[in-house]
């Protein structure tokens, strides 16, 4: 038997996000893994692992927070869907324009990497392509979306 260090999660859902429903369901189904979802930031985040959010306009004090919480060693997760609000600083990245719909092809940036271990080396999916930009210098690409093919 494989044991599994347990992972608490918060999933801060301001909105109900039905794309997301089967990830949560998948979360749910694993035994290790705590999920809590609730709409707003609680006071405390000690006891959580990882803070999952979407993209929504956050105030300042909700980003700072979030961000203490990273810097102390938790993770931060953020969905982005298709909008062209600023991402927080601490991603490193940006959005671009949203573009056209598309069959996307997702690579990893460098097929050796150990993500990449047990994974395809791509997968095609259809949606509308919208590029992030690298904002700081230590951030890494791991995966990217060639929907022109033009495989660089």
């Amino acid at each position: 038997m494989i044991f599994k260090k347990p992972i608490s999660i918060l999933f801060l859902k301001d909105v109900e996000e039905v794309s997301l429903t089967p990830f949560i369901s998948y979360l749910k189904s694993m035994p290790h893994i705590r999920l809590s979802e609730i709409s707003q930031l609680p006071a405390e985040l000690d006891s959580y692992d990882i803070v999952i959010t979407s993209n929504t306009r956050y105030p300042e004090t909700t980003i700072d927070r979030l961000t203490r919480f990273v810097q102390g060693g938790g993770g931060w997760h953020m969905f982005v869907n298709l909008t062209e609000h600023p991402l927080p600083r601490l991603f490193g990245v940006q959005q671009d324009m949203i573009g056209p719909a598309t069959e996307l092809r997702i690579l990893f940036k460098n097929a050796e990497h150990q993500l990449a271990a047990r994974l395809p080396d791509a997968i095609y999916l259809q949606g509308r392509y919208q590029a992030l930009n690298k904002t700081a210098e230590d951030t890494e690409t791991i995966l990217y979306a060639d929907w022109q093919y033009s495989h660089l």
